[in-house]
């Protein structure tokens, strides 16, 4: 009776767990959204492993980390409710100028749109004391989106970088997609 008793308990409680982001894998891509929104952010799964996933405790935030094992391309996302800022260039000004202590001396190279999300590109040069002090440059692209009360924070980063490998950032940003939830 006991056991039956502490299932049943079990069984009530479990929708009282606050639910965390949704992380989905479908038809080759990745979809990442939060139980409070109705759409979803998706990007082609080919090539990426995920190297992290972080959610705030009261569930409403939450943050995904992957790697492009071929590219070196790393990327990023946070979805959070949006505070403060309540459009996507809001939210990308708020971003640099409050940028983590680790970004303090990035060089800013652009800012502009593209795919509905509101970008700033830049680079980060860093001594590396496992080269010998050698300075490293590493190439940065973030890009952020409102929607219904929730920022998508998307960060790209690559190094060694090259000119040649903006075209990679890109084609990434144009393959990005915020899109209804399936019913």
């Amino acid at each position: 009776m006991r056991v039956l008793q502490s299932l049943l308990l079990v069984a009530l409680l479990i929708p009282a767990i606050p639910a965390h982001a949704d992380l989905s894998e479908s038809e080759g891509l990745i979809g990442i959204s939060a139980r409070e929104v109705g759409w979803v952010v998706r990007f082609p799964r080919e090539g990426y492993t995920l190297l992290a996933e972080r959610d705030r405790p009261d569930g409403r935030a939450h943050y995904y980390l992957f790697s492009h094992g071929s590219t070196g391309l790393n990327v990023s996302v946070r979805i959070e409710p949006a505070g403060a800022c309540t459009t996507a260039e809001a939210c990308r000004e708020a971003y640099w100028r409050d940028r983590s202590p680790e970004l303090a001396t990035a060089e800013l190279l652009d800012r502009s749109e593209r795919n509905g999300f509101a970008l700033l590109e830049f680079t980060v040069k860093f001594q590396v004391p496992q080269l010998a002090g050698r300075t490293v440059e590493q190439q940065h692209l973030s890009g952020h989106v409102v929607r219904d009360g929730y920022w998508v924070d998307l960060h790209l980063s690559m190094m060694p970088y090259t000119q040649s490998d903006r075209q990679i950032f890109l084609d990434f940003v144009d393959a990005i997609r915020v899109e209804p939830k399936p019913r």
